[in-house]
């Protein structure tokens, strides 16, 4: 099992990918040295294609992978498989982009961090557009609006989580304590 962050935002623009991108360089991960920055931001806005896989580099030999796509309507999923990296480095993105989504949690409909991969069988894209699945598996950190919960989730009823906009964040494993 590898781990990994879901997140998934409406009103998806070239400024948002820009932003992702940034902030996943300020934590010291560089994408590829032949990789035409501007157009890669150009196509990560997914006016054009559905979906993009992108490489960032934290050294010759560590990559983290990430994927975009247009999930439904307005709806980008951001994917980051965190395979390959250490516990420290798993740490340092999940906490950089636990940041990021703390400072755009008005547009985010989820948040999915996974740091051991025991929920990737879970079908999050249906989970997060309202699909009626049942949710057995607890990733570390689980963020779904509250309608989403109220409506289709009575198991995550009986959890502990807390309102954050028109999200309820379970925070399983105080990801979201550092961000």
């Amino acid at each position: 099992m590898s781990g990994f962050i879901h997140w998934y935002e409406n009103g998806w623009s070239a400024d948002r990918a820009a932003r992702t991108v940034a902030r996943i360089e300020s934590l010291g991960l560089s994408l590829s040295e032949d990789t035409d920055r501007n157009a890669l931001l150009g196509r990560l806005s997914l006016t054009e294609i559905t979906r993009l896989d992108v490489e960032f580099w934290l050294d010759a030999d560590t990559a983290l992978y990430g994927r975009f796509r247009r999930v439904g309507g307005d709806v980008v999923a951001q994917e980051f498989d965190l395979d390959g990296l250490s516990s420290v480095e798993q740490n340092q993105l999940v906490q950089g982009i636990a940041e990021l989504f703390g400072e755009d949690a008005d547009n985010t409909v989820g948040f999915v961090v996974d740091r051991s991969g025991c929920s990737e069988d879970v079908e999050w894209d249906e989970v997060v557009l309202g699909h009626p699945k049942i949710v057995t598996v607890r990733p570390d950190v689980l963020a779904l609006p509250c309608t989403v919960i109220e409506d289709l989730h009575p198991e995550l009823q009986k959890l502990n989580g807390r309102a954050m906009g028109a999200l309820t964040v379970y925070d399983r494993t105080n990801v979201l304590a550092g961000a």
